[in-house]
């Protein structure tokens, strides 16, 4: 009987590494269905927050009350928003702080992307290059810090990972697992 062989689309553009599919696309490319989608995010979540004008809902009293009560997230968090899919803010960015991110904040980011994605039973993610949308990081330095990631916490749930890379970055990305 012949041995039958899985013929993979992904066209060069995905390994599978830790048992975890990973595919680089751009984004509109969405190589499969996302579960989870991961956000650059800064301690004071100004950056997700919605640029409109609106009435606040609440008394002026209020407002200052819960600005007062407020407490910024810690560098290199996780803060959870929405269901489908699920937003999962990495706070990598200090705006109090020049420059306003560090790696080491982004690999506490990604370690804490990954054991949310286990916590909340995800089997996928998309995971753009943080640090590369408000900050220079570059596509090979996060990929590394990506592999270190996986390799130190092996996912049992997730599945697949679509790295949101453009797509003359989809090599440089994979090469880092290779």
């Amino acid at each position: 009987m012949p041995r039958l062989q899985l013929i993979s689309d992904d066209f060069g553009r995905a390994l599978v590494f830790c048992g975890v599919h990973i595919a680089a696309a751009p984004e509109g490319r969405a190589p499969f269905p996302i579960a989870a989608v991961a956000l650059e995010e800064d301690t004071n979540l100004l950056m997700s927050a919605r640029a409109e004008i609106r009435a606040p809902g609440q008394t002026f009293g209020k407002l200052v009350e819960d600005m007062a009560a407020f407490e910024p997230a810690e560098p290199g968090s996780v803060v959870i928003q929405g269901k489908s899919p699920v937003r999962l803010l990495a706070i990598i960015h200090d705006i109090e702080q020049t420059p306003t991110w560090n790696e080491a904040w982004i690999g506490r980011a990604i370690s804490g992307l990954l054991q949310e994605t286990e916590r909340r039973k995800l089997a996928s993610l998309c995971l753009p290059v943080l640090g590369s949308l408000h900050g220079n990081m570059s596509t090979v330095r996060f990929a590394g810090l990506l592999r270190l990631a996986l390799e130190q916490y092996p996912p049992k749930r997730l599945r697949r990972i679509w790295a949101l890379v453009p797509e003359e970055d989809t090599g440089l990305l994979l090469s880092a697992f290779r």
